[in-house]
């Protein structure tokens, strides 16, 4: 019981990590917790279907709980001249961006987009993996085209300024950044398609979803990123459907095991049982004292494993997991790279798991050897 049920915390306490660590990179590389599309482009995706919103009244709303920051998205095709690949182009604001995403973080060559609104240096930073699928390298001179809301193919030249390189070949090679401006000048189009709220705190979200919730107009949506990353919310569903799975097996061979010792228990002490009988112990009395032995033990096994579970927790909080063994290089979920060194996360729900688990054990294991035992009859008992 002890070694099942530490296993059992142990992995809870893992997998909360996880998941937690999942959501808060996501978030906080490129997400962000909230996003405000028109509901016609989070449907469709075409550039035609641009955000009308007021965008001035968001500083006083959010105020020091979040931040926000506009985008223009291009599907666009990104050219060399010799080589050309899909992109998807950001029209970015960067003193707002640095807030709400790591991009800047991950640049390992030349320089991010100064923070100004203006689209004159023609700059643009791509991914490290896109500059060398394309050939090209610091300073140089690529195409972005792309299908613009006027109808007319707009096409503008770039000058390479930075490289960033997030560890996601797949994101790397798929998003480009260049000015707002910049990029609805490209596109004829006047207003962002996306605004990004992160939320500098947790513990608010609900709290700064509900006061976005009031001000959103019935044809626009305020989106989770839950629905914006559908796969990754689909994966931190699976990681739970995994765990219930391996929490169930892990209860019923505890069980089996546990049934098999009582049962044993009650056949080595069919003599005392049978003498106990033969005294005036009703059989009531005798599955009393089977099932006190059996809560015992419970009580004993989940105190042991709750010690012995925050024991290796926290080990694993300091010196952390290591998944790379088991999973190899880099671990992509939805173009982004998770981090394969795993932090636990102790919660409450752990320690009543363990409690909650010791007690249906106790119930379910001590049904038939307490049954076993009351039906004894005093001198078969102690004839055996």
């Amino acid at each position: 019981m002890t070694f099942g049920l530490s296993i059992n915390f142990w992995l809870d306490c893992m997998l909360r990590g996880r998941n937690d660590e999942v959501i808060k990179f996501v978030t906080s590389s490129y997400t962000g917790n909230f996003q405000i599309y028109s509901k016609a482009f989070f449907e469709e995706k075409s550039v035609n279907h641009q955000l009308e919103f007021d965008i001035n009244q968001l500083p006083n709303l959010l105020g020091k709980r979040a931040h926000y920051s506009p985008r223009v998205h291009l599907p666009s095709l990104v050219s060399s001249g010799e080589y050309s690949l899909p992109v998807l182009a950001q029209g970015i604001t960067p003193l707002l961006e640095r807030n709400v995403s790591t991009v800047r973080q991950s640049l390992v060559e030349g320089e991010f987009l100064a923070d100004t609104s203006t689209c004159s240096p023609g700059e643009i930073v791509i991914g490290q993996k896109l500059a060398a699928a394309l050939k090209v390298g610091l300073g140089e001179k690529i195409v972005l085209l792309t299908q613009a809301a006027d109808g007319n193919l707009g096409n503008e030249l770039f000058r390479v300024k930075g490289l960033y390189d997030t560890g996601s070949s797949n994101f790397d090679k798929a998003y480009v950044f260049i000015y707002d401006q910049c990029a609805k000048e490209l596109g004829a189009v006047q207003h962002p398609h996306e605004i990004v709220i992160s939320v500098a705190e947790a513990e608010k979200q609900d709290e700064v979803f509900n006061d976005l919730k009031k001000i959103i107009p019935p044809d626009q949506m305020l989106a989770t990123w839950e629905q914006s990353l559908p796969a990754v919310s689909r994966m931190v569903h699976v990681n739970n459907a995994i765990m219930g799975m391996v929490s169930v097996i892990l209860l019923v061979v505890v069980i089996l095991g546990f049934v098999n010792t009582l049962l044993m228990s009650v056949m080595e002490r069919t003599k005392e049982i049978g003498m106990m009988m033969a005294l005036g112990i009703s059989p009531a009395q005798v599955r009393l004292i089977i099932v006190l032995e059996s809560v015992l033990i419970g009580l004993f096994s989940s105190a042991l494993a709750i010690v012995l579970g925050l024991l290796v927790v926290g080990y694993h909080s300091m010196a952390g997991f290591d998944l790379t063994p088991f999973v190899g290089g880099n671990f992509e979920a939805n173009q982004f790279s998770l981090a394969l060194i795993i932090y636990p996360k102790i919660s409450i729900w752990p320690f009543f798991k363990v409690i909650f688990f010791s007690l249906v054990i106790v119930i379910f294991s001590v049904l038939l050897p307490a049954y076993r035992a009351s039906k004894l009859t005093p001198l078969d008992a102690i004839r055996s």
